[in-house]
């Protein structure tokens, strides 16, 4: 993760090395079907972020270098474990629908000593409420994704969700951030797979595994429902964050688990 942020940090382009470019223009839909409204959840699980490169590969297991914000090794190593100055990833800050940018550099870098995670707690709750169809509801930022999806009419549209997440990492000095931003959640018809999508970077950043899907009757319309946990999986993020973390590397940055559920994801519509 934290050999990306040096490259962030010295303004390389994501977009060239992200794979899955989306477009998020949505059209009107036939409300035929079920439809998406209420609020969605992402939890947070502190000790497993910081344990999904639970050490190095080269040799396995090996402890992980850290490095500065160049990505030159610093000569200290450790395992990753939930503790302070141990952690491979955790969820440093969040933002809700309302923030419409994040200035670079302002909104990314951070002071070390404020480089700890979001909350003293094992897990921690980010909210989303899900956007309206048609257009945005009122008082969001701009960039989010509209609402399109419809079980009937459009299975694989969209459900925006008001949130982001600001992700940082112990082994990379000083203070580099990344941020998932604008969230929104698709479903790949082909595969019946659900993404989380990283629309700040137009990327898929997790994969819902494990997922129970029904529909919830509200003011007598029925709406989706979903209970999950999440993992990085085959996701954008995931296989990229991964190429940073292969045998030979050096500095060696982590071997991350892709299988490893991260945390639960659930939507309630009411």
């Amino acid at each position: 993760m934290h050999r990306f942020i040096n490259r962030l940090l010295n303004q390389t382009t994501v977009l060239t090395l992200l794979s899955g470019a989306i477009a998020l223009t949505a059209s009107p839909l036939a409300y035929s079907g079920v439809t998406a409204i209420g609020t969605a959840t992402l939890q947070y699980n502190k000790s497993k972020w910081a344990t999904v490169a639970p050490n190095a590969s080269n040799p396995s297991p090996a402890k992980i270098a850290y490095t500065d914000i160049h990505g030159t090794a610093t000569g200290s190593v450790n395992y990753a474990a939930n503790t302070n100055g141990q952690r491979w990833m955790m969820l440093q800050n969040v933002a809700d629908q309302t923030v419409s940018s994040f200035p670079y550099p302002s909104a990314w870098q951070i002071n070390v000593v404020d480089n700890v995670p979001i909350t003293s707690s094992a897990t921690y709750n980010v909210a989303m409420p899900v956007n309206c169809y048609t257009s945005s509801c009122s008082g969001w930022g701009t960039g989010y994704t509209v609402t399109t999806y419809d079980s009937s009419s459009n299975p694989g549209g969209w459900i925006g969700l008001g949130g982001s997440l600001k992700v940082s990492s112990d082994f990379n000095e000083p203070g580099g951030t990344v941020w998932w931003g604008k969230l929104a959640l698709k479903k790949d018809t082909s595969t019946g797979v659900w993404w989380i999508y990283d629309q700040l970077h137009s990327s898929t950043v997790f994969q819902l595994v494990n997922v129970t899907e029904t529909t919830k009757t509200c003011s007598g319309v029925d709406r989706l429902n979903i209970e999950a946990d999440y993992k990085f999986g085959e996701s954008d993020w995931g296989t990229f964050l991964d190429s940073y973390a292969t045998p030979g590397t050096d500095p060696n940055t982590g071997d991350i688990d892709l299988d490893k559920v991260l945390g639960t994801f659930t939507l309630i519509p009411c």
